[in-house]
């Protein structure tokens, strides 16, 4: 159950995502949660079609989790595949 301190914590990041979003300010994304970073656009480890989905905006922190996330997809792919 969500206490009333995490429900107010939550609402007040995602005010203050979308409020820095206005002003343009780069934030990363988030990998798994809202992150207040400073983010940068990115190569991911995917080979989708369209190219744009092969990119995202993301911090080094962020990044790291999305690398290890692939490296674990492709790696359960191959173990499959061959």
């Amino acid at each position: 159950m969500i206490t009333e301190y995490q429900r107010i914590r939550y609402e007040f990041q995602v005010y203050l995502w979308k409020f820095l979003r206005f002003i343009k300010v780069p934030l990363c994304r988030g990998f798994d949660d809202i992150c207040f970073n400073i983010g940068e656009k990115r190569r991911q480890r995917t080979s989708y079609v369209d190219d744009e989905l092969n990119w995202c905006f993301l911090c080094d922190d962020c990044m790291k989790g999305n690398q290890e996330y692939w490296d674990d997809m492709w790696n359960e792919y191959y173990s499959q595949v061959l």
